[in-house]
């Protein structure tokens, strides 16, 4: 592994009381190199924020992230929780319809529409079968005083205005019978015109005799302009007096429309209802005769001709004095009026809807429609609903020295109309929770998948209203998958849906759906908003991304949120929070971290332990989660990433039965036979064994795993007579998921046979070298203190160094060996010469001066 050079670099001699002194000389010169480390780095920019804010969070602790809701499940991890609810309009409309509406000048009309707490912003009204009825004809003749009453006078100039022109006319057959027409200004308490047929006068002893002639007539004249539609009714009304007239009815009173006789009756008749006394008629349409004929279809500003007369509808005769009152006939007239009920367009009658003029659509017809931008939005219980007009009809006073005109301004109004409320409501937001309506959405989002979410929509209508759509606002980079009615779970609707508008989804209820109440169900699915999560450890001081990190080692985490139009205005404002576990699945670390503005998360750097509770290794968990709707941005942009990263510990990987050690090779001396070696393997801190469930080891002789014994030990079982004669190196190999692995060498003295002199002064040799550099090194150990902490770590790895290799070289090693075997009691199988004298020969030979004595000594 990666970790082997950096922390098995120094070679230790393991004995047992010498290597405790060793481990705490590097236990210490390692934490003084990696404090000069971390005070070296302190000043360079790189990647991570080291934040002194562990105990700081930007927002309050119930805006953050729910952390509650992640969940590790058969090595998935999974985020869930519920976010902001998402805003949901429902729009509804009513339709009433009524009828019978009316009201007269001056007044107004009034309807109620319910809103049950609902807002209007739409009110239209369809006006049909819109009629007006008032009268046409200014027949009031209050002009003022009269200029006298004489007979055959016609009073026609004296009377003409611009504002009417009643003229009067006769028709004479004899050319003996005066006819007059005079204005008079009170006749029993009414100004009028008069009506008057004379008797053409005959002197005949005894008696005297009045002559008429057949066709006699004498008429006031008039005429209008009707700018109505279709004529759906009409009244005739008129004031008379028979103030003069005989007991028989050959004579008569005539209205005539265009020349057509609507009505007549006699003047004997009219003496009936009072002589001298005025008398109202009024005579509907449905009496008239030829009606159809009198009328245009529609009327569309057609004139009318109105004409009052009296007229002598007998034989021509003459009459005694005996007749009463026969010598003329006088009939007075007052409030003509035509008061036709016909179709009228809104704008000529001024009709408003709330003080809002109705659109003409044609005779009859109108349309009007309010918006919440012109007039603002209705609220509360009830709107009322206002129909009215200042329309006002009457004939503009006219005044001269001699009379003035009086107004006939009465009027009515009637219609039908249909009232359609268009009203909405904001409220309920959707639901995540049917049972008990909690404002909010569902999401739930596992390690680099979509977000899905998941909520609901009520619809509760007050009576007479149909919920007309249903629209749903959401974050732009959610798309909606699926929408279900209250009573169909199983098949999706949103191909009847628009879903168009990135944002917005649009349910027309009033057609998929028939109820009145239930909830829709809206799923969709957004992007999952982080896209790295990295690891970084301290490689000798620089950072180096990396998922496997050693006990002692420091750990930086990363993460990364993809920035969006949806999230770059707040991102900032925002915080993410990690979650570690430890391999058992317990919770190790979690903390919240703010979000930088290009979205980068540095969380707090973590010291992976060296000893204590925590001192544990394996698979590490970690969970990074981060939605912004809990920090009340009213969006729903979620994101979860997970990783792993392995903690691993150095480790004890030796053999319990040698001969001896040097520099890591153990030795086993004049071997014979088959020999069992136990090899111990075990965490270096706190001695668990390594076993099997997360490591193997194997030797260069066996070729396979070595048998387990007992937990951390293993047993290499080696027949020596198979091995080569001589020095024979094994080496043994402990591979660990969790922990450094490590090796040794074994090595076997078969048949230790050799010529040791040379051998020694090779050794002696290669010695003296040696102490030369370690005079050396001193010196530079002496100016590395001075220098500084540097200097004084490179001292403290060296002086480990030296202690380990250079004290002991493998020349050294084999001499001690050698210089072992002399003190041997033993004869030696072969014939030697003198020692004393071939060690001196050779020793001159290779060292190149004369054997001192003392020399020897020193290698004792």
């Amino acid at each position: 592994m990666k970790y082997l050079h950096k922390y098995i670099g120094v070679k230790m001699k393991i004995k047992r009381k010498k290597n405790k002194r060793i481990l705490f000389v590097i236990a210490l010169s390692t934490t003084f190199l990696l404090s000069s480390l971390f005070l070296s780095i302190s000043s360079q920019e790189f990647l991570f924020s080291n934040d002194n804010d562990n105990n700081y969070n930007l927002f309050n602790i119930g805006n953050n992230v729910k952390s509650q809701g992640l969940t590790f499940d058969d090595g998935s991890v999974s985020y869930s929780g519920f976010g902001a609810a998402w805003n949901i309009t429902h729009y509804a409309n009513a339709t009433e319809s009524f009828s019978d509406l009316s009201f007269t000048n001056g007044t107004t009309d009034t309807l109620e529409m319910p809103l049950n707490s609902w807002e209007g912003y739409r009110l239209a009204s369809n006006i049909y079968n819109l009629y007006d009825i008032k009268n046409w004809n200014n027949g009031s003749f209050h002009y003022g005083a009269d200029n006298g009453t004489n007979p055959g006078e016609d009073d026609s100039e004296y009377i003409e205005n611009q504002y009417q022109n009643w003229t009067f006319s006769e028709i004479d057959i004899g050319n003996n019978n005066d006819m007059s027409g005079n204005y008079e200004d009170n006749i029993v308490g009414h100004d009028c015109i008069e009506l008057r047929m004379d008797g053409q006068f005959i002197d005949d002893e005894p008696h005297d005799w009045y002559r008429y002639n057949e066709g006699d007539k004498c008429m006031w004249n008039t005429s209008i302009i009707i700018e109505r539609g279709i004529l759906i009714d009409c009244e005739l009304q008129f004031d008379v007096n028979p103030y003069h007239v005989t007991n028989f009815n050959s004579w008569e009173l005539t209205i005539t429309l265009n020349n057509q006789k609507i009505y007549s009756i006699g003047i004997y008749t009219l003496q009936g209802y009072g002589e001298t006394e005025w008398e109202t008629f009024n005579i509907p349409m449905g009496l008239w005769t030829n009606v159809s004929s009198i009328f245009s279809d529609p009327l569309n500003g057609s004139q009318i001709d109105i004409s009052a007369a009296l007229e002598y509808n007998s034989a021509s005769a003459s009459y005694s004095s005996g007749f009463s009152d026969i010598e003329f006939q006088q009939l007075f007239l007052d409030n003509i009026k035509l008061i036709p009920k016909a179709e009228v367009k809104p704008t000529q009658i001024d009709l408003k809807l709330n003080n809002s003029q109705i659109v003409d659509l044609d005779w009859g017809k109108g349309y009007k429609e309010l918006n919440s931008s012109d007039v603002g939005t209705w609220s509360g219980d009830k709107i009322l609903v206002e129909f009215s007009s200042s329309y006002v009809w009457n004939f503009p006073s006219f005044t001269s020295s001699h009379f003035g005109v009086t107004d006939n301004s009465s009027y009515k109004i009637e219609f039908a109309t249909d009232i359609n409320l268009f009203m909405r409501k904001d409220q309920p937001e959707s639901t995540w929770n049917k049972e008990t309506f909690n404002p909010g959405t569902n999401f739930e989002v596992e390690d680099g998948g979509l977000v899905n979410w998941l909520t609901y929509a009520y619809i509760l209508l007050p009576a007479d209203y149909e919920e007309t759509n249903l629209t749903i606002s959401f974050p732009e980079d959610v798309n909606i998958t699926e929408v279900y009615t209250p009573t169909d779970s199983i098949n999706n609707i949103l191909g009847d849906c628009y879903n168009s508008t990135a944002g917005l989804l649009d349910i027309p209820v009033s057609t998929i759906y028939s109820e009145s109440t239930g909830f829709f169900l809206i799923k969709g699915v957004s992007p999952n908003y982080y896209k790295d999560l990295k690891f970084y450890n301290d490689y000798f001081g620089g950072w180096v991304e990396n998922s496997t990190v050693l006990s002692g080692d420091t750990l930086n985490i990363t993460a990364k949120i993809t920035k969006t139009e949806v999230v770059e205005s707040y991102l900032n404002q925002t915080q993410a929070y990690l979650w570690v576990r430890f391999p058992n699945g317990t919770t190790w670390k979690s903390q919240y971290k703010n979000v930088e503005n290009d979205g980068n998360v540095y969380f707090n750097p973590i010291s992976i332990p060296t000893s204590g509770p925590e001192y544990e290794f394996g698979e590490y968990e970690v969970a990074v989660a981060w939605n912004n709707s809990f920090n009340n941005f009213g969006l729903n942009e979620t994101g979860l990433i997970s990783r792993k990263f392995t903690v691993i510990h150095d480790a004890d990987f030796i053999p319990q039965n040698y001969d001896v050690e040097v520099d890591g090779v153990y030795y086993f001396e004049n071997v014979t036979g088959t020999i069992v070696i136990n090899i111990e393997f075990k965490d270096k801190v706190d001695d668990t064994p390594i076993t099997t469930d997360y490591a193997f080891v194997y030797s260069n002789y066996s070729a396979k795993n070595l048998t387990m014994d007992e937990p951390g030990v293993y047993l290499l079982i080696v027949d020596t007579s198979t091995l080569t004669s001589g020095n024979t190196t094994i080496t043994v190999y402990g591979n660990s998921s969790y922990h450094i692995n490590k090796q040794f060498d074994i090595k076997f003295e078969i048949a230790p046979s050799v010529n040791y002199l040379p051998l020694f002064l090779s050794f002696y040799s290669n010695y003296l070298r040696i102490q030369e550099e370690i005079k050396a090194s001193q010196r530079w150990l002496i100016f590395s203190i001075v220098a500084g902490v540097a200097a004084g770590v490179g001292l403290a790895g060296y002086v480990i160094l030296y202690r380990v290799y250079l004290k002991y070289p493998p020349a050294i090693r084999k001499l001690r060996k050698y210089r072992k075997s002399l003190k041997r009691k033993r004869i030696p199988d072969i014939a030697t010469s003198n020692r004393k004298e071939m060690f001196s020969e050779v020793f001159k030979k290779n060292v190149g001066k004369e054997f001192q004595p003392t020399s020897f000594k020193k290698l004792k």
